[in-house]
């Protein structure tokens, strides 16, 4: 009987089975699908979870929701709190390495009211997108809002003062009082003690900024008595009531080139102190002066014909005593050391510039150039450096002495006065006060005995009687002057006597007429008969 042959049957997967892996697939595509299409988680770490709740306080960009908070956790060392939320699909490209989240709600500041939509539809997280790399979710949320937006087009630059300024988040920054930028922070700097300011400029002014850009405080009201007497700068209303930050070119500076991004200025408390540190290259001369410097401060203007290029640096100088502090007649003088720039005469901020006006000054005071203190304002008595051309002062020329360029100075205006009437003191003084003080007690004194004697006459009785009788002379003068008046009789008589004389005076001038023109007519008759004839012969 022959052998059985045994063969294996291969085996088929039942039908069943597609069952549960097409239920794997699905579940599997859901779950990748699921994953692809759902939008990123993040967590954003917040000092608060104030207005903040779970499933209901939404994450918006530009108003719109793409978000929602999922979980608020309290934090391991329990100063934060960490919000855990869930994007929508599609704003992967929000989530940078700048982008910021802060919570929107009601807020007074310096920059004004925001938030206030939020009193009725509660608080949200602002989502602002910024620049860098995609990928990041975990960030840490502001705790105020940022003054400009991190995409915001324009220029970043950092601010240094000495001293504390009235500056804060949302302050305008200022160019001819019109708004452009903000500043964004403001710290002080443990190190050098000095204020640090962040501040934005926004696209297209931030080309306004160079390198000899000059940055000033423009806070509040600034009051200044000065060598032009009273000035009164105010701001823009906003910068008044909240302070803010000004910036222009100085006069006469040079365009100058951009800056970089983060670049440091120095920020000044007035713009007189910019014009004082505009110019890179200046010239620094030291005035000698006879008289007093009460009234003549640092920052003083240096003018030259009421054009200003320079000012006051230090008052009064102190320098080394080698230095010619003796004037002429062997007083110690006062010094003040000044600052001019080329920059004020429309010369080049350039070496070369600097020795030009150099040579200008030093050929100017062969002819006549000065230095002098005039009176800027009567009210508050301020002084202020002028050069200017004298006619026929002391000889003098520009030298230098102890490491340092004396500019010869004259007195004039008040000066001058003053001068004049300290001469003339000096020769009143001269006079011979006391004995003329004498003689003039002595007349006084014999002036004072003539009145005496003079009143006892008065009190005598005849000088009594003289009114009463002059008063009769006067009353006899007056009744011989009515027998005078016309119509009285001596009147008529004494009128019909001037005319008889009237007429006998006629005929007196008729008689001396002819006597002048004939002198015989007293012998011979001034009647003439016809000539004689002589008879005819018989």
């Amino acid at each position: 009987m022959p052998d059985a042959v045994v063969k294996e049957r291969a085996r088929k997967l039942s039908a069943i089975w597609l069952v549960p892996l097409a239920a794997v697939a699905i579940g599997a595509w859901m779950v990748i699908h699921t994953y692809l299409t759902q939008g990123p988680e993040i967590t954003i770490k917040l000092n608060t979870a104030e207005g903040i709740d779970v499933g209901k306080t939404k994450i918006k960009f530009r108003a719109v929701a793409v978000g929602i908070v999922d979980a608020v956790e309290i934090g391991d060392k329990l100063a934060s709190v960490t919000v855990r939320a869930r994007l929508d699909p599609g704003t992967r490209r929000l989530l940078r390495e700048e982008t910021e989240f802060w919570v929107v709600r009601p807020r007074v500041g310096r920059a004004g009211l925001s938030g206030l939509g939020t009193l009725l539809s509660g608080a949200y997280i602002e989502l602002a997108p910024g620049t860098g790399a995609e990928g990041r979710r975990d960030f840490v949320g502001l705790e105020d809002p940022p003054i400009t937006p991190p995409t915001a087009a324009g220029l970043h630059l950092t601010l240094v003062s000495p001293t504390t300024a009235p500056l804060g988040p949302g302050n305008p920054v200022l160019y001819h009082g019109y708004t452009v930028g903000r500043v964004e922070s403001s710290t002080l700097d443990l190190e050098t003690k000095h204020s640090r300011y962040r501040i934005f400029i926004q696209s297209p002014y931030d080309d306004l900024v160079t390198t000899t850009t000059r940055f000033w405080n423009a806070s509040g009201v600034a009051v200044d008595l000065n060598a032009s007497g009273l000035s009164v700068r105010t701001a823009s209303l906003e910068a008044l009531l909240m302070g803010g930050v000004t910036f222009d070119l100085p006069p006469g500076s040079p365009p100058g080139e951009r800056v970089e991004p983060l670049a440091e200025f120095t920020l000044f408390p007035d713009p007189e102190s910019t014009y004082r540190q505009a110019a890179q290259h200046h010239l620094d001369y030291v005035l000698l002066f006879d008289t007093s410097l009460r009234g003549l401060q640092a920052g003083a203007p240096v003018e030259y014909r009421g054009i200003p290029i320079g000012s006051v640096v230090e008052t009064p100088y102190r320098y080394d005593a080698d230095s010619p502090l003796l004037g002429e007649k062997g007083h110690t003088r006062v010094a003040a050391l000044i600052r001019v720039d080329p920059v004020r005469v429309g010369l080049p901020d350039t070496p070369a510039g600097q020795d030009q006006l150099a040579k200008t000054i030093a050929d100017g005071v062969p002819s006549g150039l000065r230095a002098s203190l005039k009176t800027g304002s009567l009210i508050t008595g301020r002084l202020f450096v002028a050069l200017d051309f004298f006619d026929d002062p002391p000889a003098a020329t520009v030298h230098e002495a102890g490491g340092h360029t004396f500019l010869p100075t004259y007195s004039s205006g008040l000066e001058q006065i003053e001068l004049k009437v300290a001469a003339l003191l000096d020769k009143l003084q001269q006079l011979p006060i006391e004995g003329t003080l004498d003689a003039l007690t002595k007349t006084v004194a014999t002036a004072g005995d003539t009145l005496a004697d003079l009143d006892v006459i008065l009190q005598e009785d005849a000088t009594k009687a003289l009114p009463a009788a002059l008063e009769a002379t006067l009353a006899d003068l007056n009744r011989t002057m009515e027998g005078l008046a016309p119509g009285s009789a001596l009147y008529e008589d004494l009128q019909r006597a001037v005319s008889g004389l009237g007429a006998t005076l006629a005929g007196l001038d008729q008689l001396l007429t002819t006597l002048n023109a004939r002198p015989s007519a007293l012998v011979l008759s001034t009647t003439q008969g016809p000539d004689p004839e002589p008879k005819v012969g018989q």
